[in-house]
C-alpha cells in the first residue's frame, strides 16, 4: 500500500472516531498530530482527554462490559487516571 492510500485510509478512521466522539456530545478540546496514534495494525487511538468537555445538558451514554457510564463520569475517571472498565 502507498504512503498516500495509507494516510487516506487513517485520515478516515480518525475521521469517523471523532463522529462517534461527537455522537456522545464531547469535545476532544485538543486535537493535533501527536495526540493520535496508529498502532502497527492500522487501528487508531485518540488520545489525551485531559482537555474534553461534555456539551453542556449531554445526557449521553457510553456502555464499557455491559454498564452503562455517563460521558462525563467517564471523561472525569480518565482524567484522574482511574479505572473505568
Amino acid at each position: 500500500m502507498s504512503s498516500d492510500n495509507l494516510t487516506e485510509k487513517v485520515a478516515k478512521k480518525v475521521e469517523k472516531a471523532f463522529a462517534e466522539i461527537h455522537k456522545l456530545e464531547v469535545i476532544h478540546g485538543d486535537v493535533r498530530a501527536s495526540n493520535i496514534l496508529v498502532a502497527e495494525d492500522e487501528s487508531i487511538w485518540i488520545l489525551d482527554f485531559e482537555s474534553a468537555q461534555v456539551v453542556s445538558g449531554s445526557r449521553g451514554q457510553v456502555f464499557i462490559d455491559g454498564e452503562a457510564l455517563e460521558v462525563k463520569m467517564l471523561l472525569d475517571r480518565i482524567r484522574r487516571n482511574e479505572p473505568y472498565c
